[in-house]
C-alpha cells in the first residue's frame, strides 16, 4: 500500500517531532552505511539534538567522524566546495537543467513541424502564405539536408573507391564520337558561302498573279520577281508571260 506523501512543514507538536527525529535519523545511518559499503567510499554523519546539544549522533562512531572531518577541513577553500551544494544550489541546478530541458524539447517541436511543412511542400501544398520565421526556418532546413545529402555521397564515393580502386580511381573521359557526315551536297565553295536567296513579294502581287490567264506555254504565266544577290533592291524576274503585260507591245504613242 503506498503511503501518503508527507508534508515538509516544521512539527508543531513536540512529542511528535522528538519520535521523528528518532525514527528518520535511525533511517539516516542506515543509508549512509549501505552508501559506504556500496559504493566503498568513506562516510561520516553527525546529527545535533536540540534537547541533547553536548552529545551528538555520530556514524560510524565520533573518533572516526572527528577524523573524516579534520581531513575535510585540511583541503583547500576551492577542493572543499568543488561538490559541496546546499538547498539553493540544488535547485538553481536543477532549474538550469530543466530550462536547458525545455529548449531542448522547443527545437525537437520546430524540427517536427518544418519537416512536416517539406513533406507538404513536396506534395504540392502553396508555401505563399508562411510567415519570414517559417520560411527561413524551412530554408535552413533544405540546406541542411543537401549538405546531408552531400556528405553521405561522399562517403558512399570513397567506401566503393577503397573496396573496389578501378571506381575509386579517375577514369579518362570516352573520346567523343566522329561527326555525322554532312548531309549537304557537293556544291561550290563559292555557292555554300552565298545566304539563301529571299523571297520579295510586292504588294497585291499574290491578287495580281490571280488575275492573270495561266499561260499555255511552260507555266510561266505568273509574274514572279525575287530579290536575288548582287545590290540590294536589283530585281529579275522569270519574264513577261502575258502580252499585256510586254513592254515590246504597250503603244508608244
Amino acid at each position: 500500500m503506498a503511503r501518503n506523501k508527507v508534508k515538509l512543514a516544521w512539527i508543531a507538536n513536540d512529542a511528535n517531532r522528538r519520535s521523528t527525529l528518532k525514527k528518520r535519523r535511525k533511517g539516516l545511518m542506515k543509508k549512509v552505511r549501505e552508501l559506504s559499503i556500496l559504493c566503498g567510499v568513506e562516510a561520516c554523519m553527525v546529527v545535533y539534538d536540540p534537547q541533547e546539544p553536548h552529545h551528538p549522533a555520530a556514524w560510524p562512531s565520533n573518533g572516526e567522524a572527528m577524523r573524516m572531518l579534520t581531513r575535510f577541513k585540511s583541503l583547500s577553500d576551492i577542493e572543499r566546495s568543488r561538490k559541496m551544494t546546499n538547498q539553493e544550489t540544488y535547485l538553481k541546478s536543477r532549474v538550469n537543467k530543466l530550462a536547458e530541458q525545455f529548449r531542448r524539447l522547443q527545437r525537437q517541436n520546430r524540427e517536427t513541424q518544418m519537416t512536416a511543412l517539406l513533406f507538404e511542400g513536396l506534395r504540392g501544398r502553396p508555401l505563399y502564405d508562411l510567415s519570414i520565421e517559417d520560411a527561413s526556418a524551412l530554408a535552413l532546413m533544405v540546406d541542411n539536408k543537401l549538405q546531408e545529402v552531400r556528405e553521405k555521397r561522399q562517403e558512399l564515393i570513397k567506401s566503393h573507391g577503397r573496396h573496389n580502386p578501378i571506381i575509386g580511381a579517375a577514369q579518362p573521359l570516352p573520346p567523343s564520337p566522329p561527326p555525322p557526315p554532312s548531309l549537304l551536297p557537293n556544291l561550290p565553295t563559292s555557292l555554300m558561302l552565298q545566304p539563301p536567296q529571299q523571297r520579295f513579294m510586292w504588294p497585291f502581287q499574290e491578287e495580281l498573279n490571280q488575275l492573270l490567264p495561266p499561260a499555255e506555254a511552260d507555266g510561266g504565266g505568273h509574274l514572279f520577281m525575287a530579290m536575288a544577290g548582287g545590290d540590294h533592291g536589283a530585281l529579275t524576274h522569270s519574264g513577261l508571260a502575258h502580252p499585256s503585260l510586254d513592254p515590246t507591245a504597250w503603244d508608244m504613242e
